[in-house]
């Protein structure tokens, strides 16, 4: 049986991790539009801790479920585009870590440049994935059955969290 598109496999792990990441990009980009409506220290405090939260868990969904499942139905490799996320993942850990070090400093122009930073880098690997990552996951639905079960696991562990 050869690949089969996700969407007409009836594929339920492609569909399933597609939708999870598509709702937790949803997540992460109403995040950073609370950050902009937020009124006060505390109300920035908190969305970016639910941020590094949401981003965190975004990266171990991809790094740990979406791009092994991918380089072991041949969807990508090091060399290619699909799983070149991870540079994408260590700037947001970075800007992530230098808002933690910013924490006295909330009410700065620096802390809210570096939120800005963030959203760009976020927005840019969004947008990268919408190119490539997801369209090699709707073409390769027939190599995600062992997804499902990594995919269930990872939504038990993190329920709390996810959207």
């Amino acid at each position: 049986m050869g690949n089969m598109d996700c969407s007409s496999s009836g594929n339920q792990s492609c569909s399933g991790a597609i939708e999870l990441l598509q709702g937790e990009q949803k997540a992460v980009r109403k995040l950073f539009s609370d950050y902009g409506q937020a009124k006060d220290v505390k109300g920035k405090e908190d969305v970016v801790g639910a941020l590094s939260l949401a981003l965190s868990l975004y990266c171990s969904l991809e790094t740990d479920i979406i791009y092994p499942a991918m380089k072991a139905s041949g969807s990508c490799s090091a060399e290619k585009e699909p799983c070149q996320g991870e540079e994408n993942h260590h700037q947001a850990k970075l800007l992530i870590d230098q808002l933690q070090r910013l924490t006295a400093d909330v009410d700065s122009e620096k802390y809210d440049a570096a939120v800005k930073e963030l959203k760009a880098v976020v927005e840019k690997h969004f947008s990268e994935e919408e190119k490539t990552l997801i369209p090699q996951m709707e073409k390769s639905g027939n190599n995600f059955e062992k997804m499902s079960a990594h995919i269930d696991n990872f939504k038990a562990e993190h329920k709390a969290q996810l959207v």
